[in-house]
């Protein structure tokens, strides 16, 4: 580290957790140490750097730098714009330019490197503190809303179906693909294009009358369909929920699960049933299924149109969608710290014991996504029962194993 830096290093670096530390770039001594001065005016540890390569030597070896004030023109060797590509390379900072140069050309080679300001040069220390502080201000927005859609995106992945958003003449606008899908549906390919030109239209018409009926009555349950590949058929059911926004711009949420599975347990059942009644024996079935969902896009969560519950590995309920209290007939702050068990059927206490057994089982087996589904009657405030269809898994957020997904979806007629 060049000595001018080392010794700017070493004079803040006990304040540094007191005070926003800022790395002035400028290639003219006097007119850093001068605007150094009106920077540290406005409350902030400054360190200043001469060229280009000592700002990027800066942020490689100081680990206190919260912003930097980089000169555009910085004399010999690489100008602010390259400076600023190599820091952004390694580290995630806001940089405010400064430039004596207000021509477009100029505003355009910051823009396609950092947002967060460009201020032109003697200003006033009003323009520069403001920038200053609305770029910090906007970096914390931005550092806020990555970790959000980080947390969402990571429990969108823990849903084992397809979401699609699509407006009401089935214009595809936004979807999430379950991880591991290999029967895709769509892909990003179809983002702004109708469902009819992506999709058969038998499979287009049983996802617009789920939508027609949605519109009616908000949801849509068990409508399903079929698509070719080849030799191959692959059954799908949907679920449809309207999001609750201006009438005119009708959006709906689509969850689309692979049940081909289902349905070939479902034949072969019938087939064993049919030798059973011969036999002068009644055969009774289950299907154990589990819907889930999250948007990022937050909306593809609150408002699916089944209940995601997350609970700790001591049963303490931490997160339930809007749609789970709904169901419940409860408020989310009634649910959240109750033991999960209150929300389950006594007659299906052990059904739910066992099935998280079989799901520490499998994980200790070394499975990499273990779930495990069951049917599960749940009980509302009011100590009424509802059958549901469940399947629990493991919370991958932030890839730690601690709490649980309990995703439920009340059984249709039929079911």
């Amino acid at each position: 580290m060049s000595d001018d830096i080392s010794y700017a290093v070493d004079s803040v670096a006990q304040q540094a957790d007191q005070q926003k530390t800022i790395l002035l770039v400028e290639d003219q001594p006097i007119i850093a140490r001068m605007n150094a001065e009106i920077v540290r005016g406005f409350g902030y540890h400054v360190i200043e750097a001469y060229t280009g390569e000592a700002a990027v030597e800066a942020i490689g070896k100081t680990p206190v730098i919260d912003l930097v004030l980089m000169d555009v023109d910085l004399g010999p060797g690489i100008d602010g714009t390259e400076a600023a590509r190599q820091i952004l390379a390694s580290k995630c900072i806001p940089i405010v330019f400064l430039t004596s140069h207000a021509e477009q050309d100029y505003v355009e080679r910051v823009r396609k490197i950092t947002r967060y300001g460009y201020v032109i040069k003697n200003s006033g220390e009003f323009v520069l503190q403001s920038s200053i502080a609305m770029a910090f201000e906007l970096f914390e927005a931005n550092q806020k809303a990555l970790a959000a859609r980080a947390q969402l995106e990571a429990t969108l992945n823990a849903l084992p179906d397809l979401l699609i958003e699509i407006d009401g003449s089935g214009v595809c606008l936004d979807f999430h693909s379950p991880v591991g899908d290999g029967y895709p549906l769509i892909n990003a390919d179809y983002i702004g294009r109708n469902l009819s030109e992506t999709m058969p239209a038998e499979s287009t018409d049983v996802i617009m009358s789920a939508v027609a009926e949605a519109e009616t009555s908000g949801t849509s349950f068990g409508k399903s369909f079929a698509l070719f590949n080849g030799d191959k058929t692959r059954w799908f059911e949907i679920s449809v929920a309207k999001k609750p926004i201006e009438p005119e711009l009708s959006h709906y949420v689509v969850l689309r699960r692979d049940i081909t599975e289902r349905m070939r347990v479902e034949e072969e059942l019938r087939t064993h049933q049919v030798e059973l009644q011969v036999q002068g024996e009644e055969v009774r079935t289950q299907h154990d299924e589990l819907e889930e969902h999250r948007n990022k896009y937050f909306n593809l969560y609150e408002f699916s149109p089944v209940s995601i519950i997350s609970f700790s590995d001591s049963g303490i309920i931490k997160e339930i969608n809007l749609t789970g209290a709904s169901q419940l007939q409860s408020t989310r702050s009634g649910l959240i710290g109750q033991l999960i068990t209150k929300i389950i059927s006594p007659a299906n206490q052990d059904v739910f014991y066992l099935a998280r057994k079989r799901l520490l089982a499998s994980a200790e087996n070394g499975a990499p996504e273990p779930r495990e589904t069951f049917s599960l009657t749940l009980m509302r405030a009011d100590k009424t029962v509802f059958a549901t269809h469940a399947q629990l898994s493991f919370s991958q957020v932030n890839s730690m194993r601690g709490s649980f997904f309990l995703v439920v979806m009340p059984l249709t007629e039929g079911q």
